[in-house]
């Protein structure tokens, strides 16, 4: 299995602002886990129209990370991850994202374990060892986005404080991203920033 799976599909990534924004539960969505929608709030960014250096017509997407995980039993995680991705005109023109109209998704089902935070987060509660495997009947994104990355397996490192979860890379510290946390249910959402294909 791979880890950090988004790291192979980026060809150009640059960050950008964060998109604040707090995930709120609707029971309207069509995701697989129906209280939970991981587009809530979320947007294309105009910024995303222009490269790092200039503006031009160019093939690119504004994109999220966003993960719910529930807690099952003692030690257990359940949850999904996904891909939440917002192409520009010139990329929804292409062949393969002429069916696109707003935004597509990529949708990961996980399983995983709670255990000790490693020594990476000294403030962090616990870590969280996930292994995941693709969703397609809930995967609209083409199919050349995620291609080689339909399974993979990392490990976070969760701080829950005030109602808010923080996730953390367990290999690194580096934050992923923050959302909503409580004893029975955790969340986070990236920074969004601009992918061009």
């Amino acid at each position: 299995m791979k880890k950090i799976p988004w790291l192979a599909l980026v060809l150009v990534a640059f960050s950008c602002n964060k998109d604040d924004t707090e995930e709120t539960d609707t029971d309207t969505d069509t995701d697989t886990d129906a209280d939970f929608d991981p587009t809530e709030g979320l947007s294309y960014h105009t910024e995303c129209d222009c490269s790092p250096t200039y503006c031009y017509d160019w093939t690119a997407a504004s994109r999220n990370f966003v993960g719910v995980f529930d807690f099952v039993g003692e030690d257990e995680v359940e949850g999904y991850e996904w891909w939440v991705i917002f192409p520009n005109d010139t990329l929804k023109a292409t062949a393969d994202w002429t069916d696109i109209d707003d935004h597509c998704l990529v949708t990961w089902e996980v399983e995983g374990t709670k255990g000790d935070a490693s020594e990476n987060c000294t403030g962090c509660q616990y870590s969280i060892a996930i292994d995941a495997e693709i969703v397609s009947a809930e995967t609209n994104c083409p199919a050349g986005v995620y291609a080689g990355e339909e399974t993979f397996s990392v490990t976070y490192d969760v701080n829950v404080s005030g109602g808010t979860s923080s996730f953390y890379f367990a290999t690194s510290g580096n934050l992923l991203g923050e959302g909503d946390g409580d004893d029975n249910r955790i969340s986070y959402v990236t920074e969004w920033t601009c992918v061009a294909f």
